[in-house]
């Protein structure tokens, strides 16, 4: 099977999508798949995210449409080669991997809504990264008639848990990571936060500009690596960002064994629920009753790491494209 990932992944830290997609993608490698990044004749499938190709890059609707009717991008170089060889042209499957509704997470980008939404009733398949994912669009109007719910998921060779006994002492060490500096994703939280005594917040990423960091140690943007060293040297996660359909920060922040403290809103108390707490008016008791007990938390969250891994998400996006294969057979 050759997979068409048409999205434009870098190494560098670009957000949870090109995160997750990168993981998936030497994933599939890893297992024998091949893997392109650009729509082509040969690729028996393609899967497009969201309304983006990747470093802000958007999809278009007709471009899809084209690849579903066609199999390849409109380019004129194999528009020529096919009338030259008199050969025919095949169409090919298309699954959109959806997050969520863009203006419910606080992205004022209408264009996105746009292209999703149109995008999601035309394709051969929708992937919802979580519930809250599919609700949100159905309350949109959006009802695919062909959709699966796969949470995200990390690469567990890189976020594992420290190998040393944890338990935290009199000062907690807690984390957050945002990519985004949309005000949604909690920053008052964490300042608030960062002002208990025997506390200290680390946050790595893009600070927003707009709000007082207060005692928060801002460590700037960090590749996958350093990520998940400075998670197996914390004891807890904290994830205080609003209506997020499916947090990468979160899996990354589990698959290395930390229990969550999180805003419950969104996709967060799905992915979190049985691994930590949320966040409240009475956060500073919240903390407390975490770091009491963190031992019975973290231990839960070891148990059931293979959720949060990208093996396990791998093999069920292979079945979703095995089934839509086996559709379009």
């Amino acid at each position: 099977m050759q997979i068409c990932i048409w999205y434009e992944i870098t190494e560098s830290a670009w957000g949870g999508s090109n995160s997750f997609l990168r993981s998936l993608s030497k994933q599939l490698i890893r297992l024998g798949y091949r893997v392109t990044n650009t729509p082509n004749p040969t690729d028996d499938i393609v899967l497009i995210n969201s309304w983006s190709r990747g470093l802000g890059k958007l999809l278009k609707p007709v471009q899809v449409k084209y690849i579903q009717s066609m199999g390849h991008r409109f380019r004129l170089e194999i528009l020529l080669h096919k009338i030259k060889s008199s050969s025919k042209s095949r169409g090919v499957p298309v699954v959109h991997r959806l997050d969520g509704v863009a203006s419910l997470y606080g992205r004022k980008d209408s264009r996105a809504d746009t292209i999703q939404c149109q995008l999601a009733s035309m394709v051969d398949q929708v992937i919802f990264q979580s519930h809250y994912s599919q609700a949100s669009f159905a309350s949109f109007g959006v009802f695919p008639k062909n959709a699966r719910i796969i949470h995200n998921a990390v690469d567990g060779s890189i976020f594992f848990p420290s190998n040393t006994h944890r338990s935290p002492q009199s000062k907690l060490r807690l984390m957050s990571v945002s990519w985004s500096q949309n005000p949604m994703k909690g920053f008052e939280w964490l300042s608030k936060i960062s002002a208990i005594p025997n506390v200290e917040l680390c946050f790595v990423g893009n600070w927003c500009k707009s709000i007082d960091p207060g005692n928060v140690h801002l460590l700037g943007v960090r590749n996958a690596e350093e990520i998940a060293e400075l998670l197996r040297n914390s004891d807890i996660f904290v994830h205080a960002a609003e209506n997020d359909p499916c947090s990468n920060s979160i899996v990354e922040a589990l698959a290395s064994g930390l229990p969550i403290l999180y805003h419950g809103s969104g996709g967060n108390p799905e992915l979190a629920g049985g691994f930590g707490l949320p966040l409240g008016d009475n956060f500073k008791d919240v903390i407390a009753e975490l770091h009491t007990r963190y031992g019975e938390f973290r231990e839960k969250v070891i148990e059931h790491r293979p959720l949060f891994l990208i093996e396990t998400a791998t093999q069920k996006y292979l079945n979703v494209f095995r089934d839509v294969l086996g559709k379009n057979g």
